[in-house]
Order: structure tokens, then C-alpha cells, then sequence
């Protein structure tokens, strides 16, 4: 089973692999390399907002997404092969406050999914 989700991750299939901590993955018909997050989850609307050229941050995920785990799943989305940036930004907190948050985007360049060997 752990072989399978160590597959699942680095965006394969295996039969009978439980997928679902993973975000279901699902692979194109057409290349199995152009792997996707399951249609309907939380990791496949924060793909979508990516993909629309959005930067995100775990405050704009957790307020139209309902996750509270970008960062797993934007490095699920880098295990499936998306190219993701991530930006320090400096936004403002409670009370006069600043924090330094991540900002993720889907890198320009890119054309598509990559895939490291």
C-alpha cells in the first residue's frame, strides 16, 4: 500500500491504491503524465483558480476553497506535475500588524504540466 502512495504521489496510478489522502488523482485519458486532481475537491478549485492566473494564499483558499491546506496541496499539484511559483508577500495582520504569507502562482513559463526524472 505505501508503494502505491508513494506512486499516487509522484502522480501514477496503481490499482486498488487508496488515492483519497491524495486529492483522488486522475490522470488525461490521452498522456497519463498530465495528471489532475479528482473533479469536485478542494485541490481541483484551487488548480482551476491557478490556471485562471490567480495567486493564491492560505487565507484566499481557506475563504473560497473551505481548505485549510494549501501548501499540501500545492505540493501534490508539484508532485503531479504542475509548475508552481511561490512568492513571499507582506500582508497586513490584526491589530497594525505585518506578516510575511506565501503566495503561490502558476509559473508563466510553463507550459502545462512538468515532469522531473
Amino acid at each position: 500500500m505505501m508503494n502505491a502512495k508513494k506512486n499516487a504521489l509522484a502522480g501514477g496510478t496503481a490499482q486498488g491504491a487508496d488515492n483519497a489522502g491524495f486529492g483522488g488523482l486522475q490522470s488525461d485519458s490521452i498522456t497519463a503524465r498530465k495528471a489532475r486532481p479528482t473533479p469536485g475537491t478542494a485541490r481541483a478549485a484551487v488548480l482551476d483558480a491557478l490556471l485562471q492566473g490567480e495567486r493564491l494564499t492560505s487565507r484566499i483558499a481557506w475563504d473560497r476553497f473551505g481548505t485549510s491546506r494549501l501548501a499540501a496541496d500545492i505540493y501534490a499539484l508539484r508532485r503531479m506535475g504542475w509548475s508552481i511559483t511561490a512568492t513571499a508577500i507582506t500582508v497586513q495582520c490584526r491589530f497594525g500588524r505585518s506578516s510575511v504569507v506565501t503566495a503561490y502562482s502558476l509559473d508563466t513559463h510553463a507550459q502545462g504540466p512538468r515532469h522531473e526524472r
